[in-house]
């Protein structure tokens, strides 16, 4: 359930989004995990379903938990725009291919001019282009606007900081990383941030 400023009425709910929204996405996956297993009734909860859906995006979890996660909301509320836009991102992700022809990258694109703030998809799309793509000129403003609408979105930011560094700004490229080790919490991946800003 919510309020109507969008807020659940659930304080483990709120505690959960608090951790994926400051960055700490292992303890946010851990937290949510735990609840999804621990309360039944929380797979018909929107806000957690989505909330949960972004973090296991993030975590790289596998497909196939997504899309079970969506499926059981989706047949709740049918019509959610969210759930529908989170069930085509996990479904175009497996599409995705290089070069010409991508109808996976074409999803994207369309998912993104329905919903132009929906983080993941700019996140899939930019790093596609990025790392299967190689382009990263058209990389660049997606995964710009995933850390301006999610600026503790740690694999945005590390893929900025690869971009930045492949295209020879060493500043750009330094702040992405040191972004990249104040939000990681595991220490020797922290050093590696360190290094690579030290590095640039």
């Amino acid at each position: 359930m919510a309020t109507s400023d969008g807020k659940s009425k659930n304080p483990s709910i709120d505690s959960f989004i608090k951790l994926y929204n400051e960055g700490k996405l292992e303890r946010a996956l851990s937290f949510g995990t735990d609840l999804y297993a621990a309360r039944p009734e929380l797979k018909t909860d929107l806000i957690f379903v989505i909330a949960f859906a972004k973090v296991l995006i993030e975590a790289e979890a596998p497909s196939s938990k997504i899309r079970s996660l969506l499926a059981e909301a989706h047949l709740v509320a049918p019509e959610n725009a969210d759930v529908l836009d989170y069930l085509e991102i996990v479904e175009t992700k497996n599409r995705l291919k290089k070069g010409l022809g991508d109808v996976g990258k074409l999803a994207l694109k369309n998912l993104i001019r329905r919903s132009p703030k929906n983080v993941h998809a700019h996140f899939i799309l930019g790093a596609h282009l990025f790392w299967s793509d190689e382009e990263s000129m058209m990389a660049i403003p997606h995964l710009e606007t995933c850390v301006r609408l999610h600026p503790n979105f740690l694999r945005a930011w590390g893929c900025l900081g690869a971009i930045y560094k492949k295209m020879g700004n060493p500043q750009l490229a330094q702040m992405a990383f040191l972004k990249c080790a104040a939000i990681e919490t595991n220490q020797s991946m922290k050093e590696f941030f360190e290094k690579q800003a030290n590095l640039t």
